[in-house]
């Protein structure tokens, strides 16, 4: 698995809770992938129990994927993973919005400062169907949310009924032969 955004906890927090308080992040992807889960770095203000989402967002504003809830009284900061169903495809290139989503004021993300437009807040949701499209509004923010992926596999594949084998003899059946240091396929 690879991960993509900010993974260490923040030095302040920006409230996810209730109508309203969606944060992300905003960022170019690096490579293609699927995605698997988004963390965030929470905490609640209170010892109540509070349910989190996470989400995430294509260039156009569409939401692409949307977490199962993730129901945490965690009152100091700690990582939550917000599982994601389904096979959703990341592409290199993209910019894509990740954010989390707390059900009531209690909820809390960590973040730092950040680059103009880095961050993103969104104040006009309404607990717990998040909006598409997203329309937020800029932030110098850096949230502490990223994504684990799997990468794309990349390099030779072969479909049957080609055969590879590895040493001084070597057969190929339906693929184009050509030699690669220490490997002959």
């Amino acid at each position: 698995m690879a991960i993509y955004g900010k993974t260490t906890q923040g030095g302040a927090t920006d409230n996810i809770g209730g109508n309203g308080r969606i944060r992300a992040n905003s960022g170019v992807f690096p490579e293609n992938g699927t995605l698997n889960s988004i963390s965030a770095w929470v905490d609640s203000v209170n010892p109540t129990t509070n349910r989190i989402i996470g989400m995430v967002y294509d260039s156009s504003g569409t939401l692409i994927a949307v977490s199962d809830a993730s129901t945490t009284t965690h009152n100091s900061a700690s990582v939550i993973t917000l599982n994601v169903a389904g096979s959703i495809s990341l592409v290199a290139g993209e910019t894509y919005r990740i954010g989390v989503w707390g059900e009531n004021n209690a909820s809390r993300v960590y973040r730092d400062a950040g680059a103009a437009g880095d961050g993103n807040y969104l104040a006009a949701a309404t607990w717990p169907t998040p909006p598409s499209p997203y329309a937020g509004s800029l932030a110098s923010r850096d949230f502490s949310i990223s994504l684990d992926y799997t990468a794309a596999a990349t390099g030779v594949s072969l479909t049957a009924p080609d055969t590879v084998t590895h040493g001084t003899a070597t057969t190929a059946t339906g693929a184009s032969l050509s030699t690669v240091t220490g490997m002959t396929l």
